[in-house]
């Protein structure tokens, strides 16, 4: 589909958004952080089968999990800790930097997927990956965006 410096099609961002409202439902308490994991999983799995072509996938039915989770969101079985909303908060944090910097979807999917991958080889226990060695690439996102471009302009509903 694109190379790593391609530019993100309205499809990407609209995907990259709903993560990012997922993200934001873990954190108001509204979803778990294991569904937050295993949604995002899940959606990227199904990209994959169109080599992350996101339009391509919505022409073949993809519809994001991601999406139909944050409006069905309710209220958790348990409350994300400081290490979950820290991590939440820094893939905000590099979803917000791609999407202002034009950077390519693969870049942000590719750290996304590493960064999942580990979490669920845990069980989707963050705190036992770290235990294991884990270092997310994700990681200090929220900071070095807000420091290179300053907090995001759009309210997330």
């Amino acid at each position: 589909k694109q190379d790593y410096g391609d530019q993100l099609t309205e499809a990407d961002v609209a995907f990259l958004r709903d993560i990012q409202q997922l993200g934001a439902a873990v954190e108001e308490g509204k979803c778990d952080f294991a569904d937050f994991v295993s949604t995002v999983w899940s959606d990227t799995r199904v990209l994959g089968n169109h080599r992350f072509d996101t339009v391509e996938s919505i022409a073949n039915g993809f519809r994001s999990k991601a999406s139909s989770l944050v409006q069905d969101a309710s209220a958790c079985i348990t409350k994300p800790n400081s290490k979950e909303v820290d991590f939440l908060k820094d893939v905000a944090g590099l979803i917000e930097f791609t999407i202002r910097n034009g950077i390519g979807f693969l870049h942000v999917i590719s750290i996304l997927i590493h960064d999942l991958r580990e979490i669920r080889s845990t069980g989707g226990d963050l705190e036992k990956a770290y235990a294991q060695g884990f270092w997310p690439k994700a990681s200090g996102w929220a900071k070095s965006n807000e420091e290179s471009v300053g907090a995001s302009e759009e309210v997330m509903t």
